[in-house]
């Protein structure tokens, strides 16, 4: 863990006196650490005032703060954090930023009178977010069924790619619109049967928002077709309900323990949309 301690050196005789650091640009940590600069110490009446600036790396979710006071000049110091008078931004710290400890000494003056005091402020413990793995199953129930799978990887963000299909896959040999018409003119006979075809493949980003919240965005390739069988049992596609190019894709994932649900909204040439649920897990 790469941290700067911050110290502080109060002589308590009749009067207090405070050397202070000059504060610092807080230099950007890697993604799993924290960092911290100098610090900046003054007094207001009987409180100590420490002002530090720290910075989480882009995993870390919180990070736990304690103040540790020596009373022999800094060669050994003692973990004051639970003592009474202390106040601001210590303990748990879950943002980046200016941050403040306030000690009031008005309790224990007597019993710092004369000592060399050294303080200084450390960060203990980090929750820090892990690299989760997704497997799930998907499938659209309307207007047309479908199904598949998602795969995927994350921290506080990562990437998806899902797959899913009808897996009816059927060989047209020309194209008619929904009144008949052929493209080449005049008019198709069919025996009444109609088929789906329903393909679509989509990647993009995957975010931890929350311990159970992982929202998602993307993008793709996806096809709905509809065929209708002619009198000499050949597959003609009707083109105008018939849709094929860009597919966005958008959708939250549930986490329950190891479960993910998930439920999503999936567009194709901007003309067809559909609903899709999924269960899988999340490891």
């Amino acid at each position: 863990m790469r941290i700067r301690i911050l110290l502080l050196a109060v002589c308590l005789g009749s009067t207090i006196q405070l050397s202070s650091q000059t504060s610092e640009h807080v230099k950007a940590p890697y993604p799993d650490e924290v960092t911290i600069g100098a610090a900046t110490v003054a007094r207001d009446g009987r409180t100590l005032i420490v002002d530090y600036s720290i910075r989480l790396g882009a995993n870390v979710r919180w990070c736990k703060v304690d103040l540790y006071q020596s009373t022999d000049g800094g060669k050994t110091f003692t973990n004051i954090s639970s003592s009474k008078g202390l106040s601001g931004d210590l303990g748990k710290i879950s943002e980046s930023g200016s941050k403040e400890i306030r000690y009031d000494i008005s309790g224990v003056k007597e019993q710092l009178s004369g000592k060399r005091l050294v303080y200084k402020v450390e960060v203990k413990n980090k929750d820090i977010v892990k690299r989760e793995l997704l497997l799930s199953g998907v499938a659209s129930l309307y207007p047309n069924m479908s199904y598949g799978v998602m795969i995927g990887t994350v921290k506080k963000a990562g990437f998806y790619l899902k797959a899913r299909s009808d897996f009816n896959f059927i060989s047209s040999s020309y194209s008619c619109n929904s009144d008949g018409d052929l493209e080449t003119g005049g008019k198709i006979w069919t025996t009444g049967v109609e088929s789906r075809s329903r393909m679509v493949v989509t990647g993009g980003m995957l975010f931890h928002v929350r311990n159970w919240f992982y929202p998602y965005i993307g993008a793709g390739y996806g096809s709905k077709q509809l065929y209708i069988q002619d009198t000499q049992n050949n597959w003609a596609t009707v083109s105008d309900l018939s849709y094929q190019g860009v597919s966005l894709d958008a959708g939250f994932l549930f986490k329950f323990n190891k479960i993910v649900l998930s439920a999503a909204v999936c567009n194709t040439a901007f003309k067809y949309t559909e609903a899709e649920i999924g269960i899988g897990l999340m490891f």
